[in-house]
């Protein structure tokens, strides 16, 4: 009938036994749920691991990246309905982890390199957190039209203008990040050239996919994403533990400076006794904190604002 849209099959059809299906399934999709599943362990120890009062943001937005990243490896995996149906649970975490992984990465990079006040992923992490509303107004309005027949192909067409928006916001923003980060990595920036590292892998194997999907592409059509979002993972990763080590290595070097300025009040107060300050001990007193105030305090308040920043 011309009132339907023609149907058919998505993917490649496959016969077989259900033993050879599961096998295959298996052999295809195993490697990629592990690597889900170890980027969303990775997030939630790195978070849990490194955050600190002072600096917790770039552990959280690295939770919220590789969580989003292995919500959508692990989506496209037909074996994870094999151990448990949970088609519909895993359709809409893949939903909301398409504009969690921009927003959580535009948050880790602006944190990553808050020293070099970046404007470009300024504006994009202030783009995407206002396109991250409209596009779930845009998926709530899809849904609440194809619940009604007359105008559930409108439904599809605002289902389908969402998810293509924010693939093409996924893709303008790892473009303009790879050129930042190139630019980074080229002044010296060590944090930048690990990212590079890592980020590379992943678009490496995204282009290979798209090639494969188009036929140009040589070995096998079967998508390696998942091999570099792994390593993207991984040297997120080691960025956020290089800002943990270097923040504790931060304190030490100011709990040392502290005992240091500590030890020389009490010797300044000990040449001013032999020198002859007498004093009853309310005066001692007042001028052991008026010591304090000049010689230790500002300097120690003005490392701790640093440490913070």
């Amino acid at each position: 009938s011309a009132h339907y849209r023609p149907l058919g099959v998505k993917g490649t059809p496959l016969f077989g036994s259900r033993a050879d299906l599961m096998a295959w399934t298996l052999e295809r999709d195993l490697p990629r749920l592990v690597v889900g599943f170890v980027a969303i362990l990775l997030g939630l120890l790195g978070f849990v691991s490194f955050s600190t009062r002072q600096a917790w943001r770039l552990p959280f937005s690295f939770a919220v990246w590789a969580a989003a990243l292995g919500v959508y490896v692990i989506h496209y995996t037909h074996l994870k309905d094999l151990i448990a149906d949970v088609s519909v649970v895993s359709f809409f975490a893949w939903l909301l982890a398409l504009p969690a992984m921009v927003v959580g990465s535009l948050l880790f990079l602006d944190e990553l390199f808050v020293a070099r006040s970046s404007k470009v992923l300024r504006w994009l992490l202030r783009a995407s957190l206002l396109f991250t509303p409209l596009y779930l107004l845009a998926l709530a309005l899809a849904w609440v039209l194809t619940q009604s027949t007359e105008h559930a192909a409108l439904g599809v067409s605002v289902f389908a203008l969402a998810t293509n928006a924010v693939r093409i916001v996924i893709l303008v923003s790892s473009l303009l990040v790879l050129v930042e980060a190139s630019r980074f990595a080229s002044a010296g920036d060590l944090d930048a050239r690990i990212f590079l590292v890592g980020f590379g892998f992943l678009l490496a194997f995204a282009v290979r996919d798209v090639m494969a999907a188009f036929g140009t592409a040589m070995f096998s059509w079967r998508s390696q994403v998942h091999v570099g979002a792994l390593a993207c993972v991984v040297a997120m990763a080691i960025s956020v533990q290089r800002r943990y080590v270097a923040l504790h290595e931060r304190a030490r070097l100011l709990a040392e400076e502290a005992v240091a300025r500590g030890r020389e009040r009490d010797a300044l107060v000990r040449d001013l006794r032999c020198n002859g300050v007498r004093g009853n001990q309310g005066d001692a007193q007042a001028g052991h904190h008026r010591l304090l105030d000049r010689f230790v305090r500002p300097q120690f308040n003005a490392d701790l604002r640093a440490l913070d920043r």
